[in-house]
């Protein structure tokens, strides 16, 4: 039997809510984190920023921040650390999406290493929990500067970084460079979470034997198998990876459904987040496109789970 890695769940916006995170710690992730959260949103009181600090008491959960000016991360951190308690700051420096860029936030602090390593430092003296970091191999082929960053991050105080083997530029496409989380692991003393491409338990195997990493991130291999990190775990034990039932499938689907009525207050508002998530879970399976479109004209949840069972009684009955 082997260590299993410490398994983290990634911040994704509009995916990482209260219900999702529930999901994956019970399926056997480690630590999990908000979706990422302005920091002018919440020094400006927006309603709609602090509905997404929707932590559970007791969960292993950090909050991801992002913005530009250390001072404004002060201000914010100071308000979420009081008020939610998380575990850990998480800063995001890897958000590839043009509007947050163009406001110098996210990846486009890859270009700036002294703003990082001051802005680390600012929050890591002013706050009482520990401060990691989010980053990417740099802005761009031309600009690789990780390393750099990484460097920043850890004399700045970070407690540990997680690296993205992608550079800005590159947004989701392409093979993550797990050859490049290593060569920054190797140099930086703080611990090193290894991210991108992780959608098996084989391929996490293989990320720690490349990277030297005991820390790995699930980012979108997560979406519709909230049970990869059951596998992950299971196979580091040495464990015959279990296959998911069908009625486990549907019962996880239902639990989630569950849980986001419960938050959104509203079937209607439920139905159409879930929407994407059930997508997710079926996808490539026969019938999966004929099940999306029922889905469009479905208005409560009494519904949707009549179209659940009828959509798995034809899976099972092809199965067969």
């Amino acid at each position: 039997m082997r260590e299993s890695p410490i398994l983290f769940m990634a911040p994704l916006a509009g995916v990482t809510n209260r219900v999702f995170r529930q999901l994956v710690i019970e399926q056997g992730a480690d630590y999990v984190c908000t979706e990422m959260i302005s920091v002018q949103g919440l020094i400006q009181g927006n309603p709609k920023t602090h509905s997404l600090l929707d932590l559970k008491t007791g969960e292993p959960s950090g909050i991801q921040l992002f913005g530009r000016e250390p001072e404004d991360f002060v201000r914010a951190a100071a308000i979420i650390v009081e008020q939610y308690r998380p575990l850990f700051i998480d800063i995001n420096m890897g958000c590839p999406v043009p509007k947050v860029v163009k406001g110098g936030m996210g990846a486009a602090l890859m270009r700036e290493p002294a703003r990082v390593e001051a802005l680390v430092r600012a929050l890591v003296e002013n706050i009482s929990v520990p401060v990691s970091v989010k980053i990417r191999l740099g802005w761009s082929p031309e600009e690789l500067t990780g390393p750099e960053v990484a460097r920043r991050c850890e004399e700045g105080g970070a407690s540990w970084i997680t690296v993205h083997g992608r550079t800005r530029d590159q947004f989701y496409r392409g093979q993550a460079d797990w050859e490049g989380i290593g060569a920054i692991a190797r140099e930086r003393k703080v611990p090193v979470v290894a991210n991108g491409d992780i959608f098996s338990a084989r391929d996490a195997e293989q990320m720690m034997s490349i990277t030297g990493c005991p820390r790995i991130m699930v980012g979108r291999g997560a979406l519709g198998n909230p049970w990869i990190f059951k596998r992950i775990k299971e196979r580091f034990r040495g464990e015959k990876e279990g296959s998911v039932s069908l009625r486990e499938i549907l019962s996880i689907m239902k639990k989630h459904m569950e849980g986001q009525v419960e938050l959104r207050g509203s079937e209607k508002k439920a139905i159409l987040e879930m929407r994407r998530h059930f997508s997710w879970y079926i996808k490539g399976w026969p019938g999966a496109r004929e099940f999306r479109q029922r889905l469009m004209g479905v208005k409560s949840k009494a519904e949707v789970y009549r179209e659940l069972e009828r959509f798995f009684q034809q899976v099972e009955e092809e199965r067969r």
